[in-house]
């Protein structure tokens, strides 16, 4: 779904820290508009993670900063599974011709 113009406009200013439950949820489905990715449990644990990581005297941020980080997220969890496949896949090798030799 693609985001209206306003909302991306308004992602760039930055807006109060969620309060309640119901302004987190605002919040995740924001994101999850302005990042692309599905509202799921993962998305909530990412932007709750990234809301404490903030330091004390953050109490404003643009939900197009979070939305970036959560998309940064998501592209370093594939790239460690990526790097973790090839590692094996190396090992094996080394694996296989230590044997073999």
């Amino acid at each position: 779904m693609k985001t209206p113009l306003i909302k991306k406009l308004k992602s760039l200013v930055p807006e109060k820290l969620p309060q309640g439950m119901k302004e987190f949820d605002a919040w995740v489905e924001d994101i999850s508009q302005l990042s692309e990715l599905p509202i799921n449990d993962k998305l909530k644990k990412v932007i709750g993670t990234l809301i404490l990581q903030l330091p004390p005297s953050v109490a404003y941020v643009p939900k197009r900063h979070v939305a970036n980080l959560v998309k940064k997220a998501a592209a370093n969890q594939v790239s460690v599974e990526v790097l973790s496949l090839i590692n094996e896949k190396e090992k094996a090798e080394q694996s296989n011709a230590v044997t073999t030799n």
